[in-house]
């Protein structure tokens, strides 16, 4: 199967870019609604926020939807921690390991991402950690920049808990 790009599978004019904050707490177990708008969200381009309530069941709802989608191949995560899915690139390490580290950590994701653009989802676990040292604005900024939400979806994972 070729691989299409994913500007030419969503024409630009069609979409509106601005951040789409889902206010619901997605939780498990799923209903049948719950998956159908997540895969709606995970589909969409854009900067998404959706609401979990820890970091682990985040991650469970995450590799579940990403699962059932089957579409993705170069999918990007930006957290802190260990148990990220194998087939995910882990942009924290990556930039520990391409020794780009230059300051905080919205610089070094203004690096990486001016060297490595081409993943076509991206999702970023805003935990308390993250909400101290930057805002929430601070963090989508870095998305706008480069215009990556015309080209995938991002999603912003807040947390009811921590």
């Amino acid at each position: 199967m070729a691989n299409i790009s994913t500007s030419s599978i969503f024409p630009k004019q069609d979409h509106d870019f601005n951040m789409i904050i889902h206010e619901k707490l997605f939780t498990l177990p799923f209903s049948e609604q719950d998956v159908l708008e997540l895969q709606e969200i995970f589909v969409t381009l854009g900067v998404h926020t959706i609401k979990v309530k820890n970091v682990g069941e985040g991650r469970k709802i995450i590799k579940i939807i990403l699962d059932s989608l089957n579409y993705y191949h170069n999918i990007g995560c930006v957290a802190q921690g260990q148990d990220i899915p194998i087939n995910t690139c882990d942009i924290l390490k990556h930039i520990a390991l391409e020794k780009i580290e230059k300051g905080d950590l919205l610089t070094n994701l203004e690096d990486f991402l001016a060297i490595h653009p081409c993943f076509d989802f991206i999702w970023i676990e805003f935990t308390e950690h993250l909400k101290k040292e930057f805002s929430y604005k601070a963090v989508k900024n870095i998305f706008d920049m480069y215009h990556v939400e015309e080209r995938m979806p991002v999603l912003i994972v807040t947390y009811d808990e921590e």
